[in-house]
């Protein structure tokens, strides 16, 4: 005679249609123990699952029922992941890029493309991969053009930084973009000479070349190429002011913004004459 052993134990006897139905739809030999339900005349404190119903099985059977339950979640639970809406292509996508999606993902992903019996093509695979690359490449390059429209607003920053220190210290010495250099100069020798203290006038002119380059900043991040051209060339000026105070810290400073800005410029350009030949080529 078989040895049955208990399998799984349950609350109630609703919780068990699951199991019963799987086992009966496998053909699985069970037996439900519900003995511990039965009134007890004495009231114990014990856990409900420790005298609920229990579900005995042959011990041979055990394996081929835990195997059974396994594969039935992995079911349910591919029966509802959105992976299942990916195109034949997607899901070779996922497979030949693993770097892009989590293990979970590519393990069904390898399911899905089991079931639907696919077989990409080495070519297939290959094309995937630099459509990939590509689109990395133009990430890279997007991520340069909005990098690079960012100087002007860091220059920008920096210049309001010091004018306003500057107001508030009243010193008289400006940090900063050359044309702001010129405006407090010029402030000074009007004072000098007429004795009239345009000061305060002075620092709120040097917020004007900056608020300029907050708006160049805004365009560049657009693609505006005549905006990234206009704010090149006005720091290019404003730099050229610098050599004559001999601000060698901050010539150095808008020089590498000025490179920074070129090399994003230039890429700008490129992904334009890019585009530009692919709606052509359409």
């Amino acid at each position: 005679m078989a040895k049955f052993i208990d399998y799984q134990t349950f609350s109630n006897l609703d919780e068990t249609s699951n199991l019963i139905e799987v086992l009966n739809k496998n053909q699985i030999q069970f037996e439900v123990d519900d003995s511990g339900l039965h009134f007890d005349i004495v009231p114990q404190n014990t856990n409900p699952m420790e005298n609920g119903v229990v579900i005995k099985i042959r011990a041979e059977d055990r394996e081929r029922v835990d195997k059974i339950l396994q594969s039935d979640t992995e079911k349910d639970f591919i029966f509802d992941h959105y992976l299942l809406s990916f195109s034949d292509n997607d899901i070779i996508d996922v497979i030949v890029n693993p770097e892009e999606w989590t293990e979970e993902e590519i393990e069904l992903a390898k399911k899905i493309s089991k079931q639907r019996n696919l077989k990409p093509t080495a070519e297939q695979v290959k094309s995937l991969r630099k459509n990939t690359d590509k689109v990395k490449e133009q990430i890279k390059r997007e991520n340069s053009v909005v990098g690079g429209a960012a100087w002007f607003s860091i220059i920008a920053f920096y210049s309001i930084t010091t004018s306003i220190i500057v107001l508030f210290s009243r010193s008289s010495y400006l940090k900063g973009l050359g044309i702001n250099k010129v405006i407090m100069d010029i402030v000074y020798s009007i004072y000098k000479i007429t004795g009239s203290n345009y000061f305060e006038l002075g620092i709120i002119l040097t917020f004007i070349l900056p608020a300029f380059f907050f708006w160049i900043s805004s365009k560049s991040k657009k693609k505006n190429k005549k905006a990234y051209l206009a704010g090149m060339i006005v720091l290019g000026i404003d730099t050229l002011l610098l050599i004559e105070y001999k601000s060698w810290l901050n010539i150095a400073f808008q020089l590498l913004a000025l490179g920074m800005i070129f090399g994003s410029y230039r890429t700008l350009i490129r992904n334009k004459k890019t585009s530009e030949l692919g709606d052509k080529l359409v």
